[in-house]
């Protein structure tokens, strides 16, 4: 688990370096291992990015965010991706070179290769930010199913994010009024809606989703994914072929998240 957050500034105003360091300290039961924070900014739009990190692949200083990715595109990442070796191979076919061993490295080669497609080939848990410097324009993104969460607000001039409410609160001086409608959900259900917050002018970014923005300022939230139901008639599966094809996919799916660098432990909640 790691944590990242950002802000967005659409008039160039200088970001406070403070306020992403700050950031960081609220964020550091998220990544203990390591911090760091990164600015850039021009005439029409300014960036900081803030990440702490719990280093699980490649747990060197290579690892370290905000990722630099051959001088010109930056990333913060929480989370990971599973097939990133597979994605190395493909990407490094297509002409990238790579200079660690992280998934990081290679979530920012995708990122920068394909674009916003590049999301629809991860397999994995990951909320991220990824900015191009040299085109001053990104993106916040989220995985499919939102197991790693972004929280954003907008207050006209700038855009904050974060992995966590309490982070966001101290970014900026965005309106912090609570929503009664998320909060009456809550009351009854227990929970909030996919992509709202507790706050009126914060949201979470949804499964699945996406967030561009550049010099012109924030785009709406899009969707690279979303899940598809489909019904077949005159389809039958053998019971014991059905546990095994159940059976199989977990023994897959828990293969898949037995790579790092670091020992490994299970666990159950309650």
């Amino acid at each position: 688990m790691c944590g990242i957050s950002g802000i967005i500034d659409y008039s160039g105003a200088v970001i406070d370096k403070s306020v992403l360091e700050r950031s960081c300290a609220t964020m550091r039961h998220r990544g203990p291992d390591d911090f760091g924070t990164w600015q850039n900014a021009d005439d029409a739009m300014s960036i900081g990015l803030a990440a702490v990190r719990l280093a699980v692949v490649d747990p060197t200083p290579q690892g370290h965010q905000p990722f630099i990715y051959q001088n010109r595109w930056v990333l913060v990442f929480n989370g990971e991706v599973y097939n990133h070796r597979t994605l190395r191979g493909e990407l490094q076919r297509e002409g990238c070179r790579f200079e660690t061993q992280t998934d990081t490295e290679v979530v920012a080669a995708a990122c920068a290769t394909w674009g916003v497609e590049g999301l629809r080939r991860f397999n994995g848990m990951w909320g991220l930010c990824f900015f191009d410097r040299e085109g001053g324009r990104g993106f916040l993104a989220r995985d499919r199913f939102g197991i790693k969460p972004i929280v954003y607000a907008n207050d006209g001039s700038r855009t904050y994010f974060a992995s966590e409410s309490q982070t966001l609160r101290g970014l900026g001086d965005w309106d912090r009024g609570v929503d009664t409608q998320s909060l009456l959900h809550y009351v009854r259900f227990g929970f909030t809606a996919p992509d709202a917050s507790i706050y009126r002018n914060a949201r979470r970014l949804s499964p699945g989703g996406y967030l561009e923005f550049d010099r012109q300022g924030v785009r709406a939230p899009q969707r690279y994914y979303a899940p598809v139901a489909e019904a077949k008639r005159g389809t039958s599966v053998d019971y014991g072929d059905a546990c095994a094809n159940v059976r199989r996919g977990i023994f897959q799916s828990v293969a898949r998240r037995r790579h790092a660098d670091v020992p490994l432990g299970a666990f159950l909640s309650g």
